[in-house]
């Protein structure tokens, strides 16, 4: 994945590209990433990495994962 700074200022004016990171991710169909409405962070999927997980379809999100998780694991308070 790679950056471009870009200028409007007077001109649109590209600056040098940088690599934001590598690895080998899925390329397949249309939309290989998101980015966060923020633009601080990628979703990606990576490469298969074995043959079982080649027939893998389904990918689990979970939302408020941290106050899920302070329901099932009780504290000592």
């Amino acid at each position: 994945m790679m950056a471009v700074p870009i200028s409007t200022a007077s001109v649109f004016e590209f600056g040098t590209p940088s690599v934001l990171f590598r690895g080998k991710y899925a390329t397949r169909g249309s939309r290989h990433y998101d980015v966060a409405a923020d633009g601080r962070r990628f979703l990606m999927i990576k490469e298969h990495i074995s043959e079982e997980m080649l027939d893998r379809t389904e990918i689990h999100i979970v939302l408020n994962w941290f106050e899920e998780l302070k329901r099932i694991v009780p504290t000592n308070d």
